[in-house]
Parts: C-alpha cells; structure tokens; sequence
C-alpha cells in the first residue's frame, strides 16, 4: 500500500506541532516552578509507600540508611507541588535547552559562512 505524501505532509506537521508545543510548555513550566519553589514552602506529603509493590517497600525498609527509604520516606514527602513539578518537567526542559545549543551553533557557523563569503566577494570586486 503507497502513503500519500500530503497526508504524511500534514501528519507530520500536526505532530511536530504538538511535540513542539509540549517542549514549550513544559519548559516554561519548569522556570514558573523554579520561581514558584521560592515562595511555596508547604509539603504535600505524598505517600509513595502505599503505591508501589510490595518487593520494593520490603527492599527499602530492609535498611533504613539506604537511598530508596530516604527516597520513599523523608525526600518524596517532604516535596512541595511545585518541586514535583519542575522535577518532572526538568528532563523536557534540558532536552529543548540542549536542542537550543545546537540550534544556536548551527546559526552562529552559518552567519559565519556568510560573512566570510561576503568579504570573499567584496575583495573580489576590489580587484
């Protein structure tokens, strides 16, 4: 069966707008979060213990000084909605910060190319 090109024209194009908009939005989230996280203080005490399996609650009760029950104990409760949010948002938000550096290289060698092409011309001319 053959695709329609005008169909995977417009596909693609709803898609890529709707990645775009979710990196967008996520990476503003992520800096109203940082700017949120100044001024509510207020845990939600979030309970993970309850939601995960029982291998996992019996691991991280195995040793009190291990990463996991201070991960599912004291850190996760002690978050405040905007610290779980901009957690969540974070990964987005460096993902879009380093497709931003790439974008700005690219731009900034091909504003190079040019003016290098440019003097090439006018020395040209000069001659």
């Amino acid at each position: 069966m053959r695709e329609n090109p005008k169909v995977c024209t417009v596909l693609y194009s709803l898609l890529s707008r709707r990645v775009l908009f979710v990196f967008c939005a996520a990476n503003e989230l992520f800096f109203v979060c940082l700017y949120l996280m100044d001024f509510y203080k207020r845990p939600m005490g979030l309970q993970v213990a309850p939601i995960l399996p029982d291998a996992l609650v019996q691991l991280a009760n195995a040793d009190k000084n291990s990463l996991l029950f201070q991960l599912v104990y004291v850190w996760i409760p002690h978050l405040t909605w905007p610290q779980l949010l901009g957690a969540l948002t974070f990964p987005i938000c460096a993902g879009k910060q380093i497709i931003n550096g790439v974008q700005f290289w690219k731009a900034a060698k091909a504003l190079c190319d040019m003016d290098v092409m440019e003097r090439r011309a006018r020395r040209a001319h000069r001659k």
